[in-house]
């Protein structure tokens, strides 16, 4: 399979503060990888290092063997809450996600799609709604339909479900987990990993992989510093 993103080497600071050091990614197309670490670990610096939103101190990034910026990437952002300040409808914000140079599609078909992701993601309803009408399970399912209207090869996700109901997690994971595109999946709920992961990356400064849907306890500890809940988190995953 070929590359989707090759990260060597990387380190980023936020003035003196360290946030990643000597980061290495190499993860293959069609990958379903779940990052998990504690706050402040850097899983969001690393999905902006990816998208090419900031560049690295050191090291090297490519995407589809680009550099970041230069490869179409469908992102959902973390806080859904910023949408209910914007004076725009669901549907109109869908249609943001067709709006770039490289997405060639005629209007008709670009309200379509976004008509269609829409209701791919269960708010088809909803799109002559204001945003800021809606609640946040629904923005966030609004910014996910907006992630997948184009179509990417990649699509990050930084934490996209936690103010959704426990139901529509479900839902929303089965429909990612059903498309045909790379997937990097930033979450806090451990349970998503032995379900849908096919491999997880513990990031905490630096970052530890493991090229398939497990979290052993090395994993655990490279992340949050310790095993001695892994045995409980173990559990409450199986029942």
């Amino acid at each position: 399979m070929p590359l989707a993103v090759n990260v060597k080497g990387v380190s980023f600071s936020y003035s003196s503060d360290a946030v990643l050091k000597d980061v290495d990614l190499t993860l293959e197309e069609g990958n379903f990888l779940v990052i998990i670490g504690p706050n402040g670990g850097g899983k969001s610096t690393l999905l902006k290092l990816i998208l090419g939103l900031i560049p690295p101190d050191d090291g090297d990034i490519t995407v589809f063997g680009k550099p970041p910026g230069k490869s179409f990437i469908g992102y959902v952002p973390q806080n859904p809450g910023q949408l209910e300040f914007f004076p725009i409808n669901v549907l109109d914000t869908a249609l943001l996600g067709l709006c770039r140079p490289a997405v060639k599609i005629a209007d008709k078909r670009r309200l379509a799609r976004a008509e269609e992701c829409l209701d791919i993601m269960g708010i088809r309803g909803l799109a002559r709604e204001r945003v800021a009408d809606i609640s946040s399970g629904q923005r966030q399912r609004l910014l996910i339909a907006r992630g997948i209207a184009a179509e990417p090869r990649l699509l990050l996700l930084d934490e996209p479900i936690s103010q959704i109901d426990p139901v529509g997690q479900e839902e929303t994971l089965s429909i990612l987990r059903g498309l045909n595109t790379t997937i990097i999946f930033v979450s806090h709920d451990l349970s998503v990993i032995p379900r849908f992961a096919t491999a997880v990356a513990c990031v905490n400064k630096t970052l530890h992989f493991h090229p398939s849907g497990e979290l052993t306890p090395t994993l655990f500890a490279a992340a949050y510093g310790n095993t001695a809940s892994f045995a409980l988190v173990s559990h409450v995953n199986e029942g």
